[in-house]
């Protein structure tokens, strides 16, 4: 087995022009199959980025909840985060094409498996915590899907795609953490969390995405944050590191498996 070393790319996001659109995955129709690509800290989502299935990403609070926060940028004068939680999808980069999504065309986002925590050496049961995706606001949510600790694992729905849609659209979803499994006002417990996701449409002859992961860190030593990617066992090209950077990127260059096939290894829960 060939293994290499690389540095990981990182994501400025704060440096980004606001366009008020937030964080998003780019997403393709690629070879009549779902592509997960760069995870955009904001608008434009237009330019063609590398394909990814590991993105990189802080856990912090706002409000007393515990988010995914990809784009870390703060609001003008009045303070607190711009965009409190995401990614979302971009899927409006191949608008003109023929590659291009089909307006009407719903996308689903599945979970495939439960959340998981890093022990030191796995991933594993994080015991009681468990994370919801959502459309809407927190107080009025279009569209859940909560993690369990057993199949079957539930999906959100996003709402069709409109006719006319142009390059930068985006449909948003959001993560919190539910720290006692139930209440979103209950804080997790520190450390490193894997969620393990696909996506599919209802486009006819359009293939579903290669499973794609969260790892997600709340005040985790930085030892564990790269001890956990680099468990997972894949291309150090396949990874973005987006969001509150991880200090010295040059500790960040990690051997990896660059042979393809190589399986994502995790622990399942029992």
């Amino acid at each position: 087995m060939k293994w290499f070393t690389t540095t990981f790319a990182i994501a400025l996001f704060a440096s980004t022009p606001v366009l008020a659109h937030g964080p998003q995955i780019q997403i393709t129709n690629t070879d009549d199959k779902i592509v997960t690509r760069d995870l955009f800290g904001d608008g434009s989502y237009t330019s063609p980025t590398p394909a990814r299935s590991v993105y990189v990403m802080p856990v912090l609070e706002d409000l007393g909840i515990w988010y995914t926060r990809p784009n870390t940028a703060e609001r003008p004068v009045i303070g607190g985060p711009q965009y409190y939680s995401g990614p979302g999808l971009a899927y409006g980069s191949q608008v003109g094409t023929t590659d291009a999504f089909a307006a009407g065309g719903v996308f689903t986002l599945s979970l495939t498996d439960g959340l998981l925590a890093w022990n030191g050496i796995a991933f594993d049961d994080p015991g009681t915590e468990q994370v919801r995706a959502f459309r809407g606001s927190p107080t009025s949510m279009s569209a859940t899907a909560t993690t369990s600790d057993s199949g079957p694992f539930e999906s959100l729905a996003f709402a069709a795609i409109a006719t006319g849609y142009n390059s930068e659209a985006h449909a948003t979803a959001r993560y919190q953490f539910l720290g006692d499994g139930v209440d979103a006002t209950t804080e997790p417990d520190d450390g490193v969390y894997l969620l393990s996701l696909k996506l599919s449409t209802s486009e006819e002859n359009i293939a579903d995405s290669d499973e794609f992961y969260f790892v997600m860190h709340k005040n985790a030593p930085h030892a564990d944050i790269r001890a956990a990617i680099e468990s997972l066992g894949v291309s150090p090209a396949s990874v973005q590191v987006v969001g509150q950077l991880i200090p010295e990127p040059s500790a960040l260059v990690i051997a990896a498996a660059a042979i393809g096939g190589v399986a994502l290894w995790r622990k399942r829960k029992a």
